[in-house]
């Protein structure tokens, strides 16, 4: 094996070289885990960044749309948040919105917009800018950002999630890191998508109440009774 010149130069300074060789090392690992990535073969198809084990049957991660509504109402911003229930966390992930029955390969196949909530936590991928990742790979359990719906005449939409753990990837098209929701009717945009029940008391109730005064010559002297 032909030595460079640096590695020669290294090769004589041992605490030098104890450092050079694992960044080597994550350097080299670094290129092969990009090289065994499958490539993007449309618009923004699902990029899954580590090499791993999918993994179904989970229950400890969950994708919410706050208020857990089964419609939207176009133009209408909801939170969303991807967490993982304590002990389990998460590294990585990816979080799109497609119109159902796409595969996300087209730009008119994504539905509305994501906005980020956290600079330091979420960012747009810079070779997907409808997809949200994160900003930097390390331990979380939890991520928010705003979705915003798409105009009237979209259709159905499909939240999905995909995460990272411990070079394990979870991804289910279907499960805890899926939420549909389908367009409100225009007709119904009085109705909420949950009714609130009305609330009644029912029986009878008695109530004892006691009034103190805290009137006093010296809090109040002013029209305080004489005697």
């Amino acid at each position: 094996m032909r030595l460079s010149p640096a590695t020669l130069r290294l090769s004589r300074s041992p605490a030098l070289l104890a450092l050079a060789l694992p960044l080597a090392a994550a350097l080299a690992f670094s290129d092969e885990t990009l090289d065994k990535v499958p490539k993007s073969e449309g618009y923004c198809s699902r990029i899954l960044r580590a090499q791993g084990t999918r993994r179904e049957g989970y229950t400890e991660f969950s994708l919410r749309v706050e208020g857990d509504p089964d419609f939207y109402k176009p133009g209408n911003s909801y939170r969303v948040t991807l967490s993982a229930a304590p002990p389990s966390y998460f590294r990585g992930f990816i979080l799109i919105a497609l119109k159902e029955n796409r595969e996300g390969d087209k730009e008119e196949d994504h539905a509305g917009t994501f906005q980020i909530i956290d600079e330091e936590e979420t960012q747009f991928m810079s070779n997907c800018p409808v997809a949200v990742t994160e900003s930097t790979p390390r331990r979380r359990t939890r991520i928010q950002v705003f979705w915003i719906a798409p105009p009237a005449g979209s259709g159905c939409v499909i939240l999905k999630a995909s995460i990272v753990q411990k070079r394990i990837i979870y991804f289910q098209d279907e499960g805890s890191l899926t939420k549909k929701l389908c367009e409100q009717d225009s007709t119904f945009d009085g109705v909420t998508d949950k009714p609130i029940l009305d609330c009644c008391a029912c029986g009878t109730a008695k109530y004892r109440l006691t009034f103190y005064g805290n009137w006093s010559e010296k809090t109040h002297p002013k029209d305080y009774p004489r005697e």
